[in-house]
């Protein structure tokens, strides 16, 4: 059974794409050549980032978690029987939560579920289950 859980958004993670478009707009406000160019290449920047944002969900399949980060990344996948652990984390100097997974193989790994409490029962159901 496959069990998908989002990613959450939060304002920090828009303060960087919103701070792109503003300067976008200052760079695209003289009609230069050069500036031009460095505003379309900002454009392509803050497409990539919203997209990444947008579309970053954690599938759990069978004894796989699966991390899909945007369309335009590599999927990462990882046994969930090889998952060390898995805990909640707080940024020391952001107020920023997320999900530190480390593998057997010393990998680690940062998710932020919308539903942290459900992604790590998850995890602990697929790791105890037989499937």
């Amino acid at each position: 059974m496959n069990r998908t859980f989002r990613h959450r958004i939060s304002a920090v993670s828009l303060i960087l794409p919103i701070l792109l478009m503003l300067i976008t707009f200052c760079v695209l406000w003289e009609p230069r050549l050069p500036h031009f160019i460095v505003g379309m290449l900002l454009v392509v920047i803050i497409v990539l980032m919203l997209e990444r944002l947008l579309h970053t969900e954690y599938v759990f399949e069978g004894k796989h978690l699966m991390i899909r980060k945007g369309r335009f990344h590599q999927q990462i996948t990882v046994d969930v029987e090889d998952i060390v652990n898995a805990k909640v984390v707080h940024h020391r100097f952001m107020p920023v939560r997320y999900i530190l997974i480390e593998d057997i193989h010393g990998k680690m790994f940062g998710v932020q579920p919308v539903n942290e409490e459900g992604f790590l029962k998850e995890v602990e159901k697929r790791k105890n289950d037989e499937i």
